[in-house]
């Protein structure tokens, strides 16, 4: 992944332009409360909304230590400088499923 990091980001930065299944409610859970919200708001990114983090990301940050902070710092540098500094942790070996919480019943630990 790490080589193809950059690629990656072209590849978000494409979907992002598509009119793509999960935007139009017909892909993913249709009942993601995430996605409603941000539906709803006309809101791209979380991070850009004026309640974040809200009950939805806190319930998902359960299992993802880093999201809110993450999220915060989007907010405070923008998300060119935050793409930037992604591509730069990957570069140093920060994978993000190294950070994700185990659910319950995963058998680990």
């Amino acid at each position: 992944m790490k080589d193809k990091f950059p690629v990656f980001w072209r590849f978000l930065g494409n979907l992002s332009t598509f009119d793509c299944r999960c935007r139009n409610g017909s892909g993913g859970p249709p009942d993601c409360k995430i996605r409603e919200c941000a539906r709803r708001k006309g809101t791209a990114v979380c991070p850009k909304c004026d309640k974040y983090p809200c009950e939805h990301i806190e319930s998902l940050a359960e299992h993802y230590p880093t999201l809110i902070q993450d999220g915060k710092r989007l907010q405070k540098v923008g998300l060119k400088e935050w793409i930037a500094e992604q591509e730069r942790r990957v570069k140093r070996g920060f994978v993000y499923a190294d950070v994700r919480y185990a659910t319950s019943g995963s058998g680990s630990g």
